[in-house]
């Protein structure tokens, strides 16, 4: 057997992005990440870790070019040396914002399609594919395929020196006798090309025809910059306008509407204009030609209208319902009454202050038209249910029932006091408190996620108010690979032990969801608990308190199958803990044991005295298993896996 070739010595660990269910997924977070850098070209890699997607953190490179291989220390044959435990699966880079052909700028290049197709020869890994992430906020994906169209077009893109730049097909692009077009078509005829994040040029998400060509506005009177990207459902586009709002100091509102291709069925938004009266005319979003007539691009019909906050609200009187961010006013519900009556066809969609997203649509029903009556307005602005709001005769809460009774009212983006998605029944009544004091309480379970850390990310972040020491669960349905997380359950200290659904008696535990297994728990202190000390350990709030990892470990011992560990510090910043089962856990968990049941550990003893410092505590369980900046903070300035600066506890005893 030859021996292992020699290593270069490494100058730097790349840091790595949370775990995701698909490439895609962890791809888009990346492309998120590079966001405005558009200086130079960025990178890294993408592997598979078991059943999940993980991706190193985007590396800068030169302005025209990135080495993937410089993410790693490199074999004396140069080829890089990434974890064994890590399958490659892609590559991805960034192109930066320093030329003037558009597509050129958001498409890949001769170089680009080389090396696509020589990762996928060398990799052997069906699906192998790279990711261009573009300055107009597109990202694409290429995947190479076994074919003769494939291999034709690697004759043509591969370098004519060894280690060159220089191809056939960049000499007849840079001639003029090839297009930048052609190139484009033949890239999708030789793979399989997706749009994974739309633009202004790549419109639609999916699969790009080999006879591809950009959408031109033509004789449309509505211009690109009037029109968002396309997407494939009408919540999607509802999501990325809430990203988009336009700034105001003299309007409340905004409104928009959405556009749906006649044959591809995909949704494009219009972007939001700032309006002083919700009454308007559905046409009079849109420009008109010399005698006023509205005219729509080519193949597109007006399939909704939306109403949305601005960011920068200077009166929510439109907006809030009795100057509560729960629900829109009377006014607002009568304006989206109004449109429906006048076209019936559209889908009419709501956002609140708070950022639900809500739907209604007209069933044409009795009680409807009973509330158009009383939403009128005669002699002013105010209206019947107006008065009946202001003098207590009727509720907010029975308003949103005559709202939700009238015709089909649904959350589409839970937010804020909104946490279900689904249909509003008519019988509709405000959710119970959030924290439940009942320890012996079956966890009540929230809205499902594709994503253990995104589902722990909304529950903490509401909890952001509370004064109290909160546990919850996170649980995971395999077969619908669907994650939840309880309503956080809390004591008035940071004794986390016995909570019900955490017994140590299996046999005292609430049944759990049907299909549903444990993940992972969660955790977040209690500010009034943690009196500042010089030591910003364990008083500041901005690292797992020793109790915590404390029950972590008495719930592996129960059999509760738990692995990952979340903690929510009173900074704001979310670590996520995720067991390796290591020698080092399993010494070091131990001696998170206190003696006895009223004691505080030697290590937390150790950290109260500063024996033991923050640093080298930390550093410990990132070396005993992985740790994880989910959200960051003060403290904690980087997302991704967190890399010891100090040695562990290990390294530092005598």
């Amino acid at each position: 057997m030859p021996p292992p070739e020699p290593v270069s010595p490494p100058t730097f660990r790349p840091t790595y992005t949370p775990e995701f269910i698909s490439d895609e997924d962890v791809v888009a977070y990346a492309h998120a990440l590079i966001g405005e850098q558009r200086d130079r070209e960025y990178g890294g890699y993408i592997f598979k870790r078991g059943e999940r997607f993980i991706a190193t953190t985007p590396l800068s490179g030169s302005t025209f070019s990135f080495t993937p291989a410089d993410v790693y220390p490199r074999t004396a044959a140069g080829h890089p040396t990434w974890p064994r435990h890590l399958d490659l699966v892609g590559i991805y880079h960034s192109h930066p914002n320093v030329l003037t052909d558009p597509l050129e700028i958001n498409s890949f290049s001769t170089g680009d399609i080389y090396a696509a197709i020589k990762l996928y020869e060398q990799t052997q890994t069906p699906g192998a594919a790279c990711y261009l992430s573009n300055p107009d906020g597109s990202l694409l994906k290429f995947t190479p395929a076994d074919s003769d169209l494939t291999q034709a077009l690697l004759l043509r893109v591969t370098p004519k020196k060894p280690n060159g730049k220089i191809s056939p097909l960049s000499e007849e692009l840079a001639a003029g006798t090839a297009s930048r077009l052609s190139f484009v078509q033949q890239v999708a005829g030789a793979g399989r090309l997706q749009v994974i994040r739309a633009s202004q040029l790549w419109r639609f998400v999916g699969d790009v025809s080999p006879k591809w060509q950009p959408l031109h506005d033509g004789n449309d009177l509505i211009n690109a910059e009037r029109l968002g990207p396309s997407f494939l459902k009408p919540v999607e586009a509802l999501n990325w306008l809430l990203q988009h709002l336009p700034h105001s100091t003299t309007h409340t509102l905004s409104a928009g509407l959405l556009l749906t291709h006649t044959h591809e069925k995909h949704v494009v938004p219009t972007y939001p204009l700032a309006i002083n009266d919700p009454g308007f005319a559905i046409e009079s979003l849109l420009p008109g030609n010399d005698v006023g007539v509205v005219e729509l691009p080519t193949d597109y019909t007006i399939s909704g209208v939306y109403f949305a906050p601005l960011r920068n609200r200077s009166d929510s009187s439109v907006l809030a319902l009795n100057g509560k961010g729960l629900f829109v006013s009377p006014e607002l519900i009568f304006a989206l009454l109004s449109k429906l009556l006048q076209h019936p066809d559209l889908s009419a969609y709501f956002y609140t202050q708070e950022a639900t997203l809500f739907q209604y649509t007209s069933l044409g029903t009795p009680e409807e038209k009973h509330l158009l009556d009383v939403l009128i307005p005669f002699g002013g602005s105010r209206c019947q249910v107006h008065r009946a709001l202001a003098n207590g005769t009727l509720s907010p809460e029975a308003f949103i029932r005559q709202v939700a009774a009238a015709g089909e009212l649904r959350v589409l983006h839970p937010h804020g006091s909104w946490t279900r998605h689904g249909r509003i029944p008519a019988d509709w009544a405000p959710a119970t408190p959030t924290l439940i004091n009942d320890r012996a309480l079956t966890p009540v379970m929230r809205q499902r996620f594709i994503d253990a850390d995104d589902a722990v990310h909304a529950m903490t972040q509401e909890l952001e108010a509370y004064d109290l020491a909160i546990i919850g669960i996170v649980l995971e349905n395999p077969l619908q690979d669907t994650y939840v997380t309880s309503i956080g359950l809390y004591g008035s200290t940071l004794d986390y032990r016995y909570i019900g659904p955490f017994s140590p008696q299996a046999s005292r535990r609430p049944a759990l969801p049907q299909g549903y297994v444990p993940r992972g728990i969660y955790f977040r202190p209690r500010h009034s608990d943690l009196t500042p000390t010089p030591e910003p350990y364990p008083n500041a709030g901005t690292f797992f308190h020793p109790q915590a990892f404390e029950f972590f470990f008495q719930l592996r011992a129960y059999g509760l199958g738990i692995s990952e560990a979340y903690w929510a510090s009173t900074e704001g910043g979310l670590i996520k803990y995720t067991s390796r089962n290591s020698i080092e856990e399993f010494v070091f968990g131990g001696m998170m044991v206190p003696a006895s049941p009223d004691s505080a550990s030697q290590i937390q003893n150790d950290l109260n005295a500063g024996d033991l410092s923050l640093e080298i505590f930390i550093s410990t369980w990132a070396q005993a298993g992985e740790l994880t900046v989910l959200r960051t903070d003060s403290y904690w300035p980087q997302r991704g896996v967190y890399v010891p600066t100090a040695p562990g506890w290990f390294e530092t005893q005598d």
